[in-house]
């Protein structure tokens, strides 16, 4: 699959229900597992009928799939497909998947050898038929979108009984064929193929093809090595033919057929849909792909060093091609991600506040920490307010953010006040001085109340009050002050650090115990304040303008969250949003300080960073994937480590997203010790399994890790796969109180997905 994660990761198939009918599903393998050849992605939109004439086989996948607890539809009904309701007779042979309603051909066991004793008849059952026109009426099974014939022979029987599902729903399907008779009477590839092209879909490509030898010949060619005898055949509908039944070459139905592409491992005619969606409905930004295209063929090295600007197709696609909804002007986004960002992590450009995507904050200026969503969030309120002829500023601040949007949303006349920073058009006067009969449409606050009323900044003097005896609770009322300063029905916008409550000396976190005491003791109503919660999960700490992640939060979850740790600055923020109900309110000023427990923050100042830069640290963060998981397994235990690292390295060269995985291994021995223990498991699996490591995963090893760097790299880690024996003060002193935890055996059939805030799940 090349666009399908891309697809899923955008929500894209969240529009696309995938039906799939598999005709002959006795799972002898883990190839006939659909769900492990990748179509789980459609998951949960995702149906499986199979049928099998063999009620044993269908009683134990139906157990199976029961017992995995599958995240979609799968069932297996014992009932033998054909092209008429009645009765017929099933040929069993010595192995019971190459049983057929067509005898086997004695002519073919006389002259061929290879396959002629899995096909000796060893008995005959008579059993009812019936077609699947029939079952999809009964069921009211309305569309099968992908086909799959593995009937021994009788495969045009199965098609001939199809009808109108054939005609008119099947947009792709694979058919085993024949070559020559296996079964006497058997249709044949040329019977097939003309059934097939009559009914609107195209040849596109064969299976392995198998061949047979003779019996009693010597000679073999090295060019013709054996008579062809039987493949699989790839059908799809070629919708991008200009003379397609237009009822055929819907949007939906395109879509789909480009998913179904994908998954069968057939990217070019997948791009050659999504291409075509997105130039004749890309106005549509459901159908817009111009950025999964770009995204996906970032995943291809070759096309990477080539430079995906010159390709042809990213010139065709260049006007559709965006940064998501709400890209402000004058930043400079790269539209084509490099190889590098789209290996280690696909920084999203935007965040979801309020059920809304906001583009995060990439002006570079004093844009580490929550000024990323601030300003959006701020930006985003003036622009949605219908009255706002008197605005205040609180804290100067919104103005190094300006562009072109200000006049757009009518934001340039209001007033800004800061006591401290002197600036054109800002008023230096304390905005607790402000009188209560002016009054204000708007007012604004951007991390500036929990300043008021504190000490100066330590680091570099640029504003705080010289003081000697503090109002610890000065913020709060300061926000008293500002719903004392709206008219009524006007609103406000404030922002402060949220987490633990702490007194920094030079400003206040907040806690919900302290919000609280807006309406406990300043009394605003209760119906006037409203609140919201962001927290950093991420943060790119290479760059001086990082890019984040941030998500919204319940109060709840961040009572332990500290400022400027992991991350600089604010680590979670509350967003306050006042509506004035009333004109009278009463303001007091010299309410006394409500005697709560304020703790000492970590770190006051950004002294410990270094840390985070380290050079063994940053190349940790570097070779990062979209899917990080952690073992720690018992270096003490030498006996066993051979044989657990073995199994979980295994499971991950197996797993169809292995090329997004990076496992991270802690450890008590040397890297150097590891890296030879991994180096000889690998071989040995590689030797043993024929499996595609074209695109490997990634294998970090951690030795020791400070505190703070443990905490800035616990959000990057999906889960922890579980072995049987693990170092236990490892994990103790890692701290995976709050990661996802699974054993190996569920880590099989999970699958990765991100949200459209950037969060990653397996699911």
């Amino acid at each position: 699959m090349l666009f399908l994660p891309s697809l899923k990761k955008t929500g894209h198939l969240d529009r696309v229900h995938i039906t799939v009918c598999i005709v002959g599903s006795r799972k002898i393998g883990d190839l006939d597992d659909y769900a492990s050849q990748g179509w789980e992605i459609f998951a949960p939109n995702l149906t499986i009928y199979g049928f099998d004439a063999d009620a044993e086989a269908c009683n134990e996948a139906n157990a199976d799939l029961e017992a995995r607890q599958v995240n979609w539809t799968e069932k297996h009904i014992p009932l033998a497909l054909s092209n008429t309701e009645g009765k017929a007779i099933l040929y069993v042979t010595k192995y019971p998947g190459c049983s057929s309603l067509y005898p086997p051909s004695e002519e073919y066991i006389k002259r061929f050898s290879g396959n002629s004793e899995l096909i000796e008849l060893k008995s005959t059952v008579d059993l009812s038929t019936t077609t699947l026109e029939k079952f999809c009426q009964a069921e009211d099974v309305k569309e099968i979108d992908f086909l799959h014939l593995d009937v021994q022979g009788a495969e045009m029987k199965v098609l001939e009984g199809a009808g109108g599902i054939l005609n008119h729903s099947v947009l792709g399907l694979i058919t085993e064929v024949e070559f020559t008779e296996l079964y006497a009477g058997q249709p044949l590839f040329s019977d097939v193929d003309i059934y097939l092209r009559n009914r609107g879909l195209t040849l596109f490509d064969f299976g392995h093809m198998q061949r047979d030898m003779r019996r009693e010949i010597p000679v073999i060619s090295n060019s013709h090595p054996g008579a062809l005898i039987w493949s699989d055949a790839f059908y799809f509908r070629d919708l991008m033919r200009s003379n397609v039944d237009p009822s055929l070459k819907t949007p939906e139905k395109l879509l789909k057929l480009a998913c179904l592409a994908d998954v069968m491992k057939f990217p070019d005619y997948a791009l050659e849909i999504l291409e075509y969606l997105t130039l004749n409905y890309g106005s549509d930004p459901n159908y817009n792909f111009a950025n999964n295209i770009i995204e996906s063929l970032g995943q291809i090295p070759e096309l990477v060093e080539q430079g995906l600007e010159s390709l042809p197709i990213v010139a065709r696609l260049r006007e559709y091609i965006s940064l998501e909804e709400g890209y402000i002007p004058n930043t400079a986004e790269p539209i084509i991600p490099d190889l590098e960002a789209t290996l280690v992590r696909t920084w999203k450009s935007n965040f979801i506040y309020q059920g809304k995507h906001l583009p995060y904050n990439r002006i570079g200026y004093n844009n580490t920490g929550e000024r990323a969503i601030e300003i959006p969030i701020a930006f985003n309120f003036l622009a949605t307010l219908e009255k706002k002829d008197k605005i205040l500023e609180i804290g100067n601040t919104l103005s190094h953010y300006e562009n072109s949007l200000s006049e757009y949303i009518g934001i340039r006349p209001r007033r800004i006040v800061d006591k401290f920073e002197v600036a054109l058009g800002v008023d230096n006067v304390d905005f607790m001085d402000i009188p209560s009969e002016e009054k204000y449409d708007v007012i604004v606050s951007v991390s500036t109340v929990e300043h008021i009323g504190q000490g100066i900044e330590p680091s570099s003097q640029a504003y705080g009050e010289q003081i000697q005896i503090r109002d610890i609770e000065a913020p709060l009322k300061a926000i008293a002050k500002i719903y004392d300063l709206l008219s009524v029905g006007g609103k406000a916008l404030i922002t402060v650090p949220f987490g633990k409550l702490i007194d920094f000396g030079w400003f206040i976190q907040f806690n919900q115990e302290y919000l609280d005491i807006l309406v406990t003791k300043h009394h605003i109503p209760e119906k006037a304040i409203f609140h919201s919660f962001m927290r950093i999960l991420d943060m790119d700490m290479a760059s001086s303008n990082p890019r984040e992640i941030w998500v919204e939060e319940k109060a709840e979850s961040l009572v332990n969250v500290e400022y400027n740790y992991p991350y600089p600055c604010a680590n979670a923020i509350a967003v306050i949003k006042l509506t004035k109900l009333v004109e009278q309110f009463y303001i007091n000023p010299n309410i006394i300080a409500t005697p709560i427990s304020y703790y000492q923050p970590v770190d006051s100042q950004k002294t410990n960073y270094a840390e985070l830069l380290e050079d063994k640290f940053v190349l940790l963060l570097s070779k990062l994937r979209n899917i990080n998981l952690i073992v720690f397994p018992d270096f003490n235990e030498e006996n066993l480590l051979y044989s657990e690292l073995d199994k979980v390295v295994r499971s991950i060269l197996k797993h169809p997203e292995q090329n997004c995985i990076n496992l991270i291994i802690c450890s008590t021995i040397s890297e150097e010790e590891v890296n030879y223990i991994l180096a000889d498991v690998t071989m040995n699996i590689l030797m043993q399994e024929n499996l595609d490591v074209s695109n490997p995963p990634e294998f970090s090893i951690i030795e020791m890790l400070s505190k703070l760097q443990s905490e800035a790299l616990r959000p990057r880690i999906l889960a922890r796969i579980c072995l049987e024996n693990e170092n236990q003060r490892a994990i103790a002193d890692f701290g995976v109180a709050n990661l996802s935890a699974f054993t190996l055996d569920s880590f099989n059939f999970r699958r990765a997905v991100e949200s459209d805030a950037g969060i990653w799940e397996f699911k």
